[in-house]
């Protein structure tokens, strides 16, 4: 009995050295990278180990040569307390995202993560040329296994281009924002994205199937009358509402 316990001992500090010494961020950064689809990390300056954690000055999500976001000064750590029923908690911590999760054996990962004041450009993600805009977006991203969802807000959004059908909208009438976006197996669900500004309100829903959007874009403005809504008059649903139906 005691030989085994020696011998099981021996065993977990080989593990625990190896993983401290096998295990460096560049290591940590490509297996991660191995799960991710089109997309991969970047970092500069990263530091630490599996044991005490990483630290990152700039982390950045990559497609191709085009940079998506940056996360600065990002922290990860680790809780091995649920080890033996096969999780591991996983703390991450920067000046943009803060958030605890739970990594399983079965590759799931659940959890929260806060973000705030999070830079987004739009002409990063190769989007409609027509429809191109930036902001710094706040809320939560609520992961559960296979499926995320994103509940995200912005009270400034700077646009360089708002086009729809070939019709130019005010960009007056998309300052601010808030709602819902579910990511689930190659799908996106837009549930739904309210937007408020001086001229009226709007709210676009749908789906993105295979990089295929299809989107509805609902439109109540302040001023029934106000000249913008002119090219818009045959998708008119009733007094004051308008729908078009786009793709991106």
């Amino acid at each position: 009995m005691k030989k085994l316990v020696i011998f099981i001992v021996v065993g977990l500090f080989t593990v625990v050295v190896t993983a401290f010494f096998y295990l460096t961020p560049f290591t940590f950064v490509e297996i991660i990278n191995s799960y991710l689809p089109e997309v991969t990390i970047t970092y500069d300056d990263g530091d630490g180990n599996i044991i005490t954690g990483y630290k990152f000055k700039k982390i950045s999500l990559m497609k191709g040569s085009v940079e998506l976001l940056v996360i600065n000064n990002l922290d990860v750590s680790f809780d091995y307390l649920s080890l033996v029923i096969g999780k591991v908690g996983v703390n991450i911590k920067s000046e943009e995202v803060k958030g605890k999760l739970v990594a399983t054996f079965a590759g799931g990962l659940y959890g929260d993560i806060a973000i705030s004041d999070l830079f987004f450009d739009s002409s990063s993600f190769n989007l409609n040329e027509n429809i191109q805009f930036s902001a710094h977006l706040s809320g939560v991203l609520k992961l559960n296994g296979e499926s995320a969802v994103l509940e995200i807000k912005t009270d400034n959004i700077n646009w360089t281009k708002l086009s729809v059908l070939n019709i130019e909208i005010p960009f007056t009438l998309f300052t601010s924002a808030r709602g819902g976006i579910q990511f689930n197996k190659g799908k996106i669900i837009i549930k739904s994205i309210n937007f408020e500004g001086p001229k009226g309100n709007a709210r676009i829903v749908g789906e993105i199937v295979k990089n295929s959007p299809k989107l509805e874009l609902e439109i109540i403005p302040k001023d029934w009358n106000d000249l913008f809504l002119l090219p818009l008059e045959q998708y008119k649903i009733g007094p004051g509402y308008y729908k078009l139906s786009f793709s991106m």
